[in-house]
C-alpha cells in the first residue's frame, strides 16, 4: 500500500500536491520521486512523527484507502506484526513486517500487505525504514496500534501471513501437473 502526505491544515504535516499550473492553489506537475525521497530523508532526520494518508487496498481490512496513519520516523524496535513504511524502488509502501532474519550487515525485514497473497519481493534492511505506524485515524475514530490487543493481533496476522506467503511461494516453484 503506498501513501501520500496528508493535508497540513488538518494534521500539521507537510503535503506534496500535483495539479493545474494555472491555479494558485494547485502547484504544477507531479513531483519527482528523487525529490520525494530527499524530503523524506529530511523528515526522518528531524525525528518528528508525521501523518500520512493511505492509498490502496493491500493492507485491507486493517488499513483502508483514505485512512490517516501516524508514522514515527525510523520506528525503533520493529518486531513481526508492526506496520512499517519503506521504499521499494521508487514506490513508498506501508506493509506489515511478517518475519525478521539477519545477514552480516544486520536485520532484514520480510514484509507483506495483509490483503496480498504472497510476500513482498526481497527484504528491507531495518536501517532503510522510513518509519513505523503507531496510530490510525479513520474518520473520527482513533486506533492506537501500540495497544496490547492490537499488537497481539498484528503478531498473529504476521505469523499467519508469513506461513501462507512462504507456502504459496514454494508451491509456485513446482510445475502444475494434469491427471
Amino acid at each position: 500500500m503506498d501513501f501520500t502526505p496528508t493535508n497540513p491544515a488538518a494534521t500539521g504535516s507537510p503535503v506534496a500536491h500535483a495539479g493545474d499550473a494555472d491555479r494558485d492553489d494547485k502547484p504544477a506537475g507531479p513531483i519527482n520521486s528523487h525529490i520525494k525521497q530527499e524530503v523524506l530523508k529530511h523528515w526522518v532526520a528531524s525525528g518528528e512523527p508525521r501523518s500520512i494518508r493511505v492509498s490502496g487496498n493491500s493492507m485491507l481490512p486493517f488499513l483502508r484507502d483514505g485512512d490517516t496513519v501516524l508514522i514515527e520516523p525510523r520506528g525503533g524496535g520493529v518486531v513481526p506484526g508492526d506496520i512499517v513504511v519503506y521504499f521499494m524502488g521508487d514506490m513508498l509502501l506501508i506493509h506489515r513486517v511478517v518475519g525478521i532474519t539477519r545477514d552480516l550487515d544486520g536485520r532484514l525485514l520480510h514484509t507483506k500487505g495483509d490483503f496480498a497473497v504472497s510476500l513482498d519481493p526481497g527484504t528491507v534492511r531495518a536501517t532503510d525504514l522510513i518509519g513505523k505506524a503507531v496510530a490510525v485515524r479513520r474518520g473520527k475514530t482513533h486506533i492506537d496500534l501500540q495497544s496490547a490487543p492490537l499488537r497481539a493481533i498484528g503478531s498473529a496476522v504476521a505469523a499467519l501471513s508469513y506461513a501462507i506467503g512462504l507456502t504459496l511461494g514454494r508451491l509456485r516453484r513446482f510445475p502444475q501437473t494434469r491427471g
